[in-house]
């Protein structure tokens, strides 16, 4: 029994999901900048600072989540027996 043993799969999903976790970062900023537009300026800031670690924290755990399960699907330990 053979496996694809690249790491082109894992390199493309990372690309995407960094691709799609950057433009949600963006988003965050826009929208956290346009609703508080009444507050100070360091106000403002501390809800943009905030906005973006929740967001990065967010990314992260939901990153480490697909590598995991996409790890353990790839190449998986225990494998059927053929009679």
């Amino acid at each position: 029994m053979t496996y694809n043993a690249t790491v082109e799969p894992i390199l493309r999903g990372t690309g995407i999901f960094a691709t799609f976790w950057v433009v949600l970062s963006i988003l965050v900023t826009i929208v956290i900048s346009t609703c508080t537009k009444k507050d100070t300026a360091a106000d403002r800031c501390g809800h943009v600072q905030t906005g973006l670690v929740g967001a990065g924290l967010t990314a992260f755990c939901c990153y480490l989540m697909w590598v995991c399960t996409f790890l353990h699907q790839w190449r998986p330990l225990i494998a059927p027996t053929l009679d």
